[in-house]
């Protein structure tokens, strides 16, 4: 049986389902770095200006990190990250399954697949986010002129997720306004809204997404520039995220990394893209933006970044929004009621897929730790008394590490509390390994207090002179193929000839230790 693609129970019923799984799943998800970064960066913001200075090397915009900013006023309790994510990913699902134009069954694989319930549901990025406004948007698309302040309103909010949230606001913001302008003769529907409305949302839309714009960009952005040919393997790789299956299966593919495997991902990549847009081709209004849209993010993984399954995902979620769209304009021509149903059926297969992935990534979550982050602060939390000193031999991955912890920890090479990643260090007061551990025995001896070093890599210690011991290791398989090591050092008398680490940037003369 076909169920009406605008059914409440429906919706309402698969929501709830969903909600249930969702919440259900969670408490087995260890945040990673990506994840907690944002919420560390709310929470030892001491004011709104002081969080969109911390974030200027983030390269997204303010959004996400600014409803975090708010929960972070009220609580500091690093659930409080998930539940915002829970709560943004059941919108999302509820708009979908309520509102998309699909069958029944294909909204159903999307939501329990892949991307709806573990790449843009379980794990807390600002993804969740984009997709509940860019399903907003579509949503609403049929209403536009009626409902023209909120539907620009959805549009600005919408760029201020993710760039790739700027990217479909800007595609659908030259087909909305090309419409309001008359460009397309066979559109007379411009005539319905005034002159004052349409330079007014022009101005609303241009000023919401050159703001996205100035709050994305990073200092010194011009200069990273590269050429990744892998780009070409992206399209496929989003449609059907394959991966290896086993346990640090995360954005692996199945058929990389061979050169036969890249190879037959580009052209497997070049005959989706032709055909989805041979699909559009039958609404000349659509085919443009959409190709513009293709155009920006291949353009973005070929010269500016390599990107995870969670970026180029955005070949697939673009074609699926489109599609949406195009439902709207399915009665303008038998081609374009041909155009939605080959689609529609080219979305089943990949989405059925996706279902399968999806399964089997939430089934290793639960078998296995995500990353060590959550494992190795209960450790500390637990068997390393507060007399200890810890540090961190690294400020990016080990931060992690602090969400769980509570607190800020010791960040070694700065001799200063790490509570986020603040990038920006030269490359010449980078530290080595053996160098950070002559600065963990110097920082022991002068306290005289035993140094716990929390460390994302493996020392041989047996090229190192004086006596270190591994406290407690934990690199068991995880999905993110990360793993800690804790050294332990001991605060015995330092031989002067020994310590060759420098001078710690910026260190007082006093103890530093409280």
């Amino acid at each position: 049986m076909r169920l009406p693609s605008q059914n409440s129970l429906f919706a309402l019923v698969f929501t709830m389902l969903y909600a249930l799984l969702l919440a259900r799943l969670m408490p087995f998800h260890e945040l990673w770095f990506d994840e907690t970064e944002p919420w560390l960066l709310a929470l030892y913001s001491n004011s709104y200006a002081k969080l969109l200075q911390n974030k200027v090397y983030e390269g997204h915009p303010n959004l996400w990190y600014s409803l975090l900013f708010v929960v972070t006023r009220f609580t500091q309790d690093l659930r409080a990250l998930q539940v915002c994510q829970f709560g943004v990913a059941v919108g999302f699902v509820f708009v979908f399954l309520r509102y998309a134009p699909f069958h029944w069954l294909l909204r159903i694989l999307f939501c329990f697949g892949y991307y709806g319930l573990f790449e843009y549901g379980l794990i807390s990025r600002l993804y969740a986010l984009e997709l509940l406004t860019t399903f907003l948007i579509c949503a609403l698309y049929p209403t536009r002129f009626r409902t023209w302040y909120l539907f620009l309103l959805i549009l600005v909010v919408n760029a201020q997720t993710h760039l790739f949230g700027l990217f479909f606001s800007g595609a659908i913001g030259i087909l909305l306004f090309s419409k309001a302008f008359g460009i397309w003769k066979d559109s007379p529907q411009h005539q319905v809204l005034s002159q004052a409305k349409r330079w007014t949302g022009i101005l609303i839309w241009i000023f919401g997404c050159t703001y996205a714009v100035f709050s994305i960009l990073r200092p010194a952005e011009s200069s990273h520039v590269m050429l990744n040919l892998r780009a070409l393997t992206r399209p496929w790789q989003a449609f059907y995220p394959i991966p290896h299956f086993l346990v640090d299966f995360w954005n692996s593919s199945t058929l990389s990394p061979s050169l036969a495997g890249y190879t037959c991902e580009a052209f497997l990549s070049l005959g989706i893209i032709l055909f989805v847009l041979h699909c559009f081709k039958s609404v000349k209004r659509l085919f443009l933006p959409y190709l513009l849209l293709i155009g920006l993010l291949s353009s973005f993984f070929a010269f500016k970044y390599v990107g995870s399954i969670r970026h180029f995902g955005h070949f697939f979620l673009f074609t699926l929004a489109f599609t949406w769209l195009l439902y709207f304009y399915r009665n303008t021509s038998l081609k374009a009621r041909i155009a939605f149903t080959r689609l529609q059926t080219f979305l089943f297969l990949a989405t059925s897929i996706q279902l399968i992935v999806g399964a089997y990534a939430t089934y290793i979550d639960v078998k296995h730790p995500f990353h060590p982050a959550k494992k190795t602060a209960a450790f500390l939390k637990e068997q390393v008394p507060v007399s200890d000193i810890l540090v961190l031999e690294d400020d990016i991955i080990p931060s992690s590490i602090v969400a769980y912890y509570g607190k800020p920890i010791l960040y070694l090479p700065k001799l200063k509390p790490s509570s986020f990643f603040q990038p920006g260090s030269l490359e010449k007061n980078e530290l080595s390994l053996y160098q950070m551990l002559d600065w963990a025995w110097a920082l022991a001896h002068k306290e005289n207090r035993r140094v716990i070093l929390v460390s994302s890599q493996e020392i041989d210690l047996n090229w190192y002179s004086l006596p270190v011991t591994v406290f407690a290791r934990f690199d068991e398989p995880t999905i993110t193929a990360h793993y800690f090591l804790l050294y332990q050092i001991d605060p015995l008398p330092l031989p002067q000839k020994d310590f060759v680490g420098g001078t710690p940037q910026g260190a007082p003369s006093q103890s530093l230790i409280p």
